[in-house]
């Protein structure tokens, strides 16, 4: 039902640039956007049954956006461990978005590094799964 061209690169933009999978953060609260339309490829109005997501340390929350509305459809908030570089929770959710499919769709992903000494990596994967 979602057809995925064999040519497609989600980290090509069509103006030449190419994205990173991954980024640095600073130390402290950072907040980071990325347009993903064209990573969910609707060719047809859908709903969205589950979403769950991929994470690095130090994320705070992960939101999933209708750009065209400017409404916030969903967050996954995520905690660090205190004594050490990890995790400790993720949110999962079952809560049925319906999504159309000429909107544009956005994740902003919001990290806060209390590491002050190490530089590290940030990336967000939002898994959204979707009723056929």
């Amino acid at each position: 039902a979602y057809p995925m061209d064999s040519s497609y690169n989600p980290y090509y933009y069509h103006y030449g640039r190419t994205y990173s999978g991954h980024w640095n953060i600073p130390a402290g609260e950072s907040e980071f956007t990325t347009n993903v339309t064209n990573m969910l490829a609707l060719d047809s109005d859908a709903k969205v049954r589950a979403i769950g997501c991929h994470v690095h340390p130090f994320s705070t929350s992960l939101e999933f956006w209708d750009v065209t509305e400017n409404e916030l459809l969903h967050t996954i908030s995520s905690s660090s461990d205190r004594d050490r570089i990890g995790l400790q929770h993720i949110d999962f959710s079952k809560e049925e978005i319906n999504l159309k499919k000429d909107h544009q769709y956005g994740l902003k992903s919001r990290y806060n590094c209390q590491d002050t000494v190490n530089q590290h990596t940030a990336m967000a994967t939002l898994f959204v799964y979707l009723e056929e």
